[in-house]
């Protein structure tokens, strides 16, 4: 019972201390890769809302490229065809 409370006490519990690390490590592996994977939902989000907006001011969308890709030469060359195209369809 309490190992269901508290994951890998079982393996204290019958003495397999070996195993404890494995169990421990996997659920602190599992809490990063969610809270990683939250981190980049909001970062794209943003940057797609920010992509979307008319506001030329607003671009987060800029951190997720490398540094050699200039704003105006971007937002020129492959931001303002895909709006243009968005915005056609509707």
């Amino acid at each position: 019972m309490v190992s269901a409370l508290f994951p890998g006490l079982g393996q204290i519990y019958n003495h397999r201390y070996w195993k404890l690390p494995i169990v421990v490590g996997g659920y602190v592996g599992l809490f990063y890769a969610t809270t990683w994977n939250s981190r980049m939902l909001s970062d794209y989000q943003r940057a797609y809302l920010d992509i979307m907006d008319s506001d030329p001011g607003t671009n987060s969308y800029m951190d997720f490229f490398f540094v050699v890709v200039s704003r105006g030469r971007y937002r020129q060359g492959m931001v303002n065809p895909c709006i243009e195209a968005e915005e056609r369809l509707l």
